[in-house]
């Protein structure tokens, strides 16, 4: 970043861009998630891709923590340490839960909340799964999950979702108390956990771009919304560099879109407009005058 901007800056940006626009950059995060999928690509792919027994698999769900740390003047006692603790990085974190489509897309991000006082479980049920799930898309899951089940299903029908039924969420196989599992399921699990591998590479590879949102560097927060809107961004970004892996072949790098690394690219939209914009201008211009010297006879 010190390439193009200042470091006394950094403050100015943030505080516009993740403080002052909060809400309308996670609208349009939300939309920009949507951006690669629709629920007819994530079958077709799923078809086409996935394993034999896993081919009806158009969504993966999973939990990703983050090491922050969390210091607001404002809210001091909000958020203990032990709030914040996260049994995956047996440190203080953050847990965002994350949905990725058959293309290794994200599609929906939750919003993050303490590691120490939200399980994954609870923290589904916050995720307005009824707003983003297609009738025909079914979901892998982890399968602490499962006890949750029949909470999430009866949420989409209390929501008008009533297509919406527990076929369309896949668990491994859990073994019963004092009864191992037989080969075969055995099998299924080793095949399972394979295929749900998929989301937690994608994590690893997020990470490695983002370090900041990862079990290494620590970030420090003020507020939970302007850090999940921030992750958010991160993980549009992310969808982007997918794209431009997925469809390298059909995406054309013009000399337009490397204009932002010139010295004097203007990122304000300050400098010369086109010859469009300028005749739009100047015929207002000419017509705000005109009807302000037909208001004086």
């Amino acid at each position: 970043m010190g390439s193009f901007l200042p470091k006394t800056s950094y403050y100015d940006v943030f505080r516009h861009v993740f403080k002052k626009e909060v809400d309308s950059l996670n609208e349009w995060c939300d939309n920009m998630l949507l951006l690669f999928n629709t629920p007819n690509i994530r079958l077709l792919v799923g078809q086409l891709q996935n394993p034999t027994k896993f081919r009806p698999i158009t969504l993966q769900l999973d939990g990703h923590d983050s090491r922050v740390s969390y210091q607001s003047i404002y809210e001091i006692g909000l958020l203990l340490k032990k709030h914040l603790y996260s049994f995956k990085l047996k440190k203080s974190g953050a847990r965002t839960q994350l949905v990725l489509d058959t293309n290794n897309f994200f599609i929906h991000v939750s919003d993050s909340e303490p590691c120490g006082i939200n399980n994954d479980g609870s923290h589904l049920m916050q995720m307005r799964i009824y707003n983003w799930i297609g009738k025909h898309d079914c979901m892998q899951m982890d399968s602490v999950y499962r006890l949750f089940l029949a909470r999430i299903v009866a949420l989409c029908h209390q929501n008008g979702r009533q297509e919406i039924n527990s076929n369309q969420f896949i668990f491994p196989i859990r073994r019963l108390p004092k009864k191992p599992l037989d080969m075969s399921e055995d099998n299924y699990n080793e095949r399972f956990g394979a295929c749900r591998s998929r989301i937690e590479t994608q994590f690893s590879e997020f990470e490695q771009k983002f370090g900041l949102f990862g079990p290494t560097k620590v970030m420090c927060i003020t507020n939970m919304k302007v850090y999940n809107v921030m992750f958010k961004v991160a993980i549009v970004l992310y969808n982007f560099y997918r794209a431009e892996t997925v469809f390298e072949d059909y995406i054309d790098i013009l000399p337009k879109h490397e204009e932002w690394t010139t010295v004097n690219f203007d990122f304000l939209y300050n400098g010369e407009i086109g010859l469009e914009e300028e005749i739009a201008r100047v015929e207002f211009e000419h017509q705000r005058i005109t009807a302000m010297q037909n208001s004086q006879h």
